[in-house]
């Protein structure tokens, strides 16, 4: 049980040491339940303007453009790679 404590001692000290771990380990995972949070809480009527470039016409894609539209939070607009970019440097784009 001793070196079991050691260990865990030793693999706790590593991760306290490497920041990008660390962030990945913690962070991300709030970032994460708050972005989700905020869509899904149905407090509010949260709408993401988002664009997708869909260069390609095959399966995959299409589905992908699908399972974003089903989402009542996002307003959806495909168009080419330029001008998805442009509007969302305009801040046309969430």
């Amino acid at each position: 049980m001793k070196m079991f404590f050691k260990l865990f001692a030793a693999q706790a000290k590593e991760l306290l040491r490497d920041r990008m771990s660390l962030f990945w380990y913690i962070a991300f995972p709030v970032i994460f339940i708050l972005i989700f949070g905020a869509i899904f809480s149905g407090g509010t009527n949260l709408n993401f303007e988002v664009g997708i470039a869909a260069e390609s016409e095959g399966p995959v894609s299409q589905g992908i453009v699908q399972a974003f539209e089903a989402v009542e939070s996002f307003t959806m607009h495909t168009g080419s790679r330029e001008e998805e970019l442009e509007a969302l440097r305009a801040g046309n784009r969430s």
